[in-house]
């Protein structure tokens, strides 16, 4: 396979209307040209609830009024999943790959995903595991990371959120992702400060094998 892989780190809170448009772009990128590389793009968002295809109305503890008093904007997504809440201190991850092209479906990929983050969170000493029958990563203090996917012409976007720092006061204005278990972060269970810089390239070192194996693209 010809393609190589592009790393994006966004160094500003990013708005997320903007960011999909972005995403949007790559797909089609990536879908009409075999040339074009696969992205992982790596940011935080400025503070928004996202509404999934699977959004329920109970899932809203706090109405789109009181959200617009916090701070925090609402917008609907094409991702699986219901709501949840993306801000400061919290890495978005979002990878764009052509999954027939790396021999993965959507539930398969989902789980790889998961599983680069165990591997990712673990390298902090932080113990992970799974939920039966749930998406995401969870630790023994709460979900740590959540995931909402989609494709689009076999082609991925939207992706995975990794709480290292985040407010998690956040939460208590939704049932995250329709699920009552509590969220935590990993600077909440190691009682420290979490280097982003050291997230990320945690991150790039404990990637799954069939993103390794591409050539970077400058």
């Amino acid at each position: 396979m010809s393609r190589k892989l592009k790393i994006i780190n966004h160094h500003e809170l990013v708005e997320y209307s903007q960011m999909l448009e972005q995403q949007l772009k790559y797909v089609e990128d990536i879908a009409n040209n075999k040339e074009a590389p696969y992205v992982i793009q790596f940011l935080e968002h400025r503070a928004v609830m996202t509404v999934g295809r699977a959004f329920e109305q109970e899932h809203m503890v706090y109405n789109r009024n009181q959200l617009k008093e916090k701070g925090i904007d609402y917008i609907e997504v094409s991702r699986g999943g219901s709501i949840t809440y993306h801000g400061p201190g919290q890495l978005i991850v979002y990878l764009h790959v052509h999954l027939k092209e790396v021999g993965l479906f959507l539930d398969a990929y989902l789980r790889e995903l998961e599983e680069w983050v165990e591997r990712t969170v673990q390298k902090f000493n932080i113990k992970t595991s799974k939920v039966s029958g749930k998406t995401g990563v969870w630790t023994n203090s709460g979900k740590i990371c959540a995931m909402g996917i989609a494709a689009k012409r076999f082609v991925s976007y939207h992706g995975l959120s990794i709480n290292f720092a985040v407010d998690l006061n956040c939460f208590n204005y939704i049932v995250p992702c329709g699920l009552t278990e509590p969220v935590t972060s990993m600077k909440h269970i190691l009682k420290k400060d979490i280097v982003r810089e050291e997230l990320i390239q945690t991150m790039l070192d404990c990637r799954p094998e069939w993103l390794k194996g591409l050539e970077l693209d400058d």
